[in-house]
Order: structure tokens, then sequence, then C-alpha cells
């Protein structure tokens, strides 16, 4: 089955869509997911469909961005000050998406990775040295908003580590440059929140479980 994420083109809109989860999830057509991504990008209209075959991710996603970096913290790390940064190599950067489901009542993330990516996500994977445990262990394990919710796919993961920050590149109204967008930086609940756990399944998947973050039109929240 297609799945299918939206993504970018630099052009100031008019509509005005809430980011309340309970008023997206009537959300049906095309056009009610283009306004989504207009108004989440602040104005950028969407010029693409992006089909993804993956049947454990949703139908349809808004793009966040680009995938470009991961921070993460080891989960032993009790200060969590030591963070390592994850880079998607150069070539699949551009082939890599960060993307949110609109219908979710905690808009959940997820991260679809390109080939190349998930090769090198799974070197991580077969690297580790511990046993894979359910997606949704480590989602409980994390705790907080999606850490209490019983939704995940039926997959066993490895974890990488808490998700510090998540960088992305996108396009938004204002950015400097017209024609490569903008680098943004999301703390995954630093401040008060909950960071959610990293992990990667057998395939190279990359998986977020649990946190306490949201996707209002300002960008990622917790």
């Amino acid at each position: 089955m297609k799945r299918t994420v939206r993504h970018i083109n630099r052009r100031s809109g008019k509509s005005v869509v809430t980011d309340d989860p309970k008023t997206w999830r009537k959300s049906k057509s095309d056009a009610d997911y283009a306004k989504l991504y207009e108004e989440w990008h602040w104005g950028v209209k969407p010029d693409e469909v992006v089909t993804w075959d993956d049947p454990l991710v949703p139908d349809k996603m808004i793009e966040i961005g680009r995938c470009w970096e991961f921070h993460v913290v080891s989960l032993q790390d009790k200060k969590r000050k030591n963070k390592k940064v994850m880079e998607i190599r150069d070539r699949s950067k551009n082939e890599s998406y960060v993307a949110f489901d609109p219908h979710h009542p905690a808009q959940r993330i997820y991260i679809l990775l390109s080939p190349q990516a998930m090769k090198d996500a799974k070197r991580i994977y077969d690297s580790y040295d511990i046993k894979p445990m359910p997606l949704k262990h480590w989602a409980r394990k994390a705790g907080a908003r999606h850490g209490k919710m019983n939704d995940y796919p039926d997959v066993k993961v490895k974890p990488i580590g808490l998700l510090s920050d998540i960088v992305y590149r996108c396009h938004k109204k204002g950015d400097d440059d017209s024609m490569r967008g903008s680098s943004y930086i999301h703390h995954m609940g630093e401040a008060g929140g909950t960071m959610p756990i990293l992990t990667v399944d057998s395939t190279g998947r990359l998986w977020i479980a649990g946190g306490s973050y949201i996707c209002p039109v300002e960008g990622i929240s917790y």
C-alpha cells in the first residue's frame, strides 16, 4: 500500500487552519492536506506528493522537512550532557523525510529514511548487543503523552538513545534562502518536557518512541 507525505514549494497562502488535532482528524481530501501543509509551513504551499511504500506508517502524513540529523543522549547518561550527532549522509538527505500524522491525537512523528540511510541505520542495529524489544516497550520507558498510548506498530527495536534534538530542512515563509530553505532544530523535551527514545529495527527503520512532543503550526513542541 502506498503512503503519502507532502513537501515543498515557496508561495504565500491565505488559508487559515487550526492546529487542534481533533479538527485536523476531519481532513480527508488532498485539498485538506494541502491546507494543513501550507499552514504548518507558514504560508508555503506544497507542490508534490511523495509515495512511501511501507505498511507500518500512516496512509497520509504532512512533511515536516528533509531529514538532516539527530542528537541523541545515552540512556545511561543521567546528566544528559554528552550528545552524539547522527547525521544523514549527504546523498541521502534529499530522499529522507521527517513527517507527522495530523490524524493522530498527539501528532506522532515518523522518520522516513532513504534506502542508503536505512543501510546505515541497520549497521547500528547489528552493532548493538542488546535484545530487541517491542516498540511500545520503549515508548512506555520514555513515558509522557506518547508513552501512554498503546498504538505503536508491532515491531521490535533496539534503543539508540534519548532523542534530544531533531534537525530538518524545509521552506517556511520568511526563509532567507528561497531556493534551499532553512535548517530548523527542535529540542525534544529538554526544557521541562519528556524526551522520546530514538530506536531502530532490524531493517534499518528509525522509530521515535514515547515523549511529550506535539506538532502545532509553530513547529515541533512539547
